[in-house]
């Protein structure tokens, strides 16, 4: 894949224009705030060896001053450091560089409140942490030995700084005023993360220098009329009057003089692939070649691209209870299967590129077509966005604001102006980029016709800059948003909680709370589990993992105050209760780990099967959340290690394009076909009633055939008798083929009788494979592997067995003595 960076697009040496990342000899140092105000000012600091691109938090660590993120007391050793500034310097050599015609210093990040100098004069400053900026060193820049330094304010002193400033105070989220500066909401504190307001160089230092012209940016736009596309690719170049601009797609060659500093080259590709979102087709992605030449090449920038069309429909339901929320990509409407992404670490940019690759081939795996960037985090490294867009993921990108009125002076909104434009200018040209958002909960259940803080950012500053910039892409003020009335279920996106008001009024409702859930379009909806307990064991000392209480603990589980005003309960609360409620009392960090993997599972399982029976009346679900940024027992479907919660396997099933649902329909049973495919499916249901763990009678078999892209209700008969001791099971099949399975369980888990279940393990091993035969002859629930080392990948897992069935379980990325170590365990917790 092609490497690009933040502010240049794509890092290349061409005949005219060199870019050098400057990365090396850096050291910092940190002083009281507002001491150090000049370069010589810090020459008493001591100064130790920093590491850029990174932050304030990765050097301490290093630097020995500030403890693991698996240390019970990691966020109160960074406490001292929020209200300390932070000198960055280091010295490099000018070279050719210094005697062109233009030269500039590109910072790609800074946050967030920086002053810069070069050979002790300040060239310029930053206050936000999205807006790369670029300083003209034209003659300021020595052959020999040069000395950049950086001067970081406190954040958390910066804002307050601000805030008095501007006079207004809002109120506090979680305690802390964010809003006043432009820097990750996050970093403050998150109801699922420390507060680690960092400092630093987050992202590259480019010296960019050229003589003649660059190309400075390039937006490519197209129709889509069937497989023909025709477009064009706008080119900015400055100083490139004359010059030409060729374009290299397909094998083809396209040209345009640039004039006034821009050329438009248009392009034509007749029976082109079309990028496709995971689960409808390719992702097809063309290599495409821009230059700027004149006798030779001046500038060049490679991108990939694929082209597609994407819509968001709006109009009116079948029944006539609101607008649909509804994506069409390529002319087919799609159910929308996902997750909410926050930053993968508490320190940007933390290996960003692995921990990238790992979570969204994880979200590939697991049925994934859309990732909502959420607004509280950052906009994503490039890296994030080329993976998408080669794995089929669409992503809703939110812009940077969470939660809270931000200022709406001249001042603050001609900053978030150039911040919107530098953002959509950088992801525009992206396939998977579906739609804009203005913010995150920042009008929640707000009025429509209420005037707020912060109000015109979303409904005029920001869509100026998508009108002007992104056009053909759709923009959303907020998430959620109900248009004309606040917190409608009947307009727009919404947010729902069905974990939260279950466990407020008790367990036992909550099939009831999922199917009062009927927003149209379901871009959060929260809930909490345990990782695995190898997960555990990386950050709580063995002695301490049990009972799940005490100091060691407290960091690492949520404990939100925000969440005990609104239920009655903190998070940890929440989870412990629902825990003991639905699956049973945890006896030991085994069960914790594995009884409430098991709660988390089915919960998220039947939440996401009530809405996606409901295509297209509900037109997607994006769970809150996919990934983590502290190691910690938090909403994450997938932890901190990048190991894959036990949830993340009943969310896969409950994903996949062909499912078969049961559900509860006033006095009967229903089930149902989901097919989210492009063509007709048809075959045969088999549905067994379980009683005690036997099937009571031989399956009832039911033929069907369900359209393209359609829920179908299939069948329909009488409940359970005894809920403790019978449900419902069944599998689909076609072509002879058992395609998906499904169960219903109309009491707590902890309630029924499921029978002691003796599970055969039949094994083979070769080439870093381990196969599993899994047999039981009664029903066997949530039947899972244990002893599976980082990095080993079962290809299902806390899976139901029916009576006398044998599933096949392939685990790849294992050695022979981890592949022995793997073991086979099954409700209640025998192991095998």
């Amino acid at each position: 894949m092609d490497t690009q960076s933040w502010g240049v697009m794509d890092v290349t040496v061409s005949m005219d224009v060199t870019r050098r990342v400057l990365h090396s000899g850096w050291e910092f140092a940190f002083a009281d705030y507002g001491e150090v105000n000049r370069p010589e000012d810090a020459e008493g600091l001591e100064f130790r060896p920093a590491t850029v691109p990174g932050t304030n938090l990765t050097d301490l660590q290093a630097a020995g001053l500030v403890e693991p993120d698996t240390s019970a007391t990691y966020e109160d050793s960074f406490a001292l450091y929020k209200y300390t500034d932070f000198v960055y310097r280091t010295r490099f050599v000018g070279g050719e560089e210094a005697g062109r015609k233009h030269v500039f210093l590109v910072f790609e990040g800074l946050d967030t409140i920086c002053h810069v100098f070069l050979n002790g004069e300040e060239i310029g400053s930053a206050e936000n942490a999205y807006l790369p900026r670029t300083f003209d060193v034209t003659g300021k820049l020595r052959p020999d030995a040069n000395s950049l330094v950086l001067l970081f304010r406190s954040p958390i002193l910066g804002s307050a700084t601000r805030q008095a400033l501007l006079d207004l105070k809002f109120p506090a989220i979680f305690g802390h005023d964010f809003m006043y500066i432009r820097k990750p909401a996050y970093s403050f504190y998150w109801d699922w993360g420390p507060e680690m307001p960092v400092s630093g160089i987050y992202r590259p230092v480019v010296l960019k220098a050229f003589d003649r012209a660059e190309i400075t940016d390039f937006h490519i736009r197209y129709e889509v009329d069937g497989r023909d596309v025709s477009g064009s690719v706008r080119v900015e170049a400055s100083g490139a009057d004359g010059t030409r601009a060729t374009l290299r797609l397909a094998g083809n060659e396209y040209t345009a003089t640039v004039a006034g500093d821009t050329a438009t080259i248009p392009f034509h590709l007749a029976s082109a692939d079309l990028w496709y979102p995971n689960g409808e087709g390719e992702p097809f992605l063309y290599g495409m070649e821009i230059a700027l030449e004149d006798g030779g090449v001046l500038d060049a920038r490679r991108h990939r691209i694929g082209f597609r069309t994407v819509e968001v429909v709006r109009d009116h339901r079948t029944d006539l209870q609101g607008k649909r929320f509804v994506f069409r990509v390529n002319g087919r409407e799609i159910f929308i299967r996902g997750y909410n992404w926050i930053p993968v670490s508490s320190s940007i940019p933390s290996g960003y590129y692995d921990l990238y690759r790992g979570n969204l081939d994880l979200a590939r795996d697991g049925n994934v077509n859309m990732l909502r960037v959420w607004g509280g985090g950052i906009y994503e490294a490039p890296e994030f966005y080329d993976f998408c867009d080669e794995f089929g993921i669409l992503v809703w990108q939110d812009f940077m604001f969470s939660f809270a009125e931000h200022p709406d002076t001249e001042e603050f909104a001609a900053a978030v102006g150039r911040e919107a434009h530098a953002v959509v200018a950088r992801l525009r040209n992206h396939p998977c980029l579906a739609l804009w958002c203005g913010n995150n909960e920042c009008e929640l259940d707000t009025p429509p016709e209420q005037q707020w803080h912060g109000k015109r950012l979303f409904y005029e500053v920001i869509p100026q800059a998508v009108r002007e910039l992104d056009p053909e892409r759709p923009y959303w003020p907020s998430s959620p948003y109900s248009g004309p009335v606040a917190a409608s279920c009947e307009y727009g996106d919404y947010h729902g909680e069905p974990w939260f008001h279950a466990s407020k009024s008790g367990l036992e409702t909550w099939r009831d709370w999922i199917d009062k859930d009927k927003g149209l379009f379901m871009s959060e909806f929260p809930l909490h589990g345990p990782p695995e307990v190898e997960t555990l064991r990386r950050f709580i000392p063995e002695e301490k993992l049990f009972p799940v209480e005490g100091k060691l603990w407290e960091p690492h589980i949520i404990t939100d105050d925000h969440r005990k005003q609104k239920e009655g309960m903190t998070s940890r609360e929440s989870l412990l209760k629902n825990i003991r409620e639905m699956a049973g009392e945890p006896r030991s960090i085994e069960e914790f780990c594995y009884l409430g993997g098991v709660a988390h599972g089915e919960f998220l399982r039947a939440q996401i099967e009530h809405y996606r029976r409901r295509k297209f009346g509900v037109g997607g679900a994006l769970l809150w959340m996919h990934d983590e940024a502290f190691p910690s027992v938090s909403y994450g479907i997938v932890d901190y290690y990048g190991r894959p919660k036990p949830a993340y396997y009943y969310a896969r099933r409950a994903f996949a394009p062909l499912l078969l649902v049961f559900d509860r329909e006033g006095d009967e049973m229903a089930a149902w076909v989901v097919n989210d495919l492009r063509e007709p499916v048809e075959g045969v249901t088999s549905l067994l009633r379980i009683q005690e763990g036997r099937a009571d009678a031989g399956p009832e078999r039911v033929a069907f055939r369900v359209p393209a892209n359609v829920a179908q209700r299939i069948w329909t008969g009488p409940p359970p008798k005894d809920p403790a001791r019978e449900w419902l099971a069944g599998t689909l099949e076609r072509d002879g083929r058992t395609v998906a399975r499904s169960s219903y369980f109309l009491a707590l888990f902890r309630e029924i009788h499921f029978p002691p279940a003796s599970v055969a393990v039949a094994r083979s091993f070769t080439d870093g494979t381990l196969e599993l035969d899994l047999r039981s002859d009664v029903y066997a629930f949530a039947v899972a592997l244990e002893g599976l080392p980082d990095g080993a990948r079962p290809d299902d897992h806390y899976l139901d067995l029916l009576p006398g069935e044998t599933r096949r379980i392939t685990v790849r990325g294992l050695s022979a003595e981890g592949a022995a170590g793997v073991r086979v365990k099954t409700w209640p917790l025998a192991s095998g």
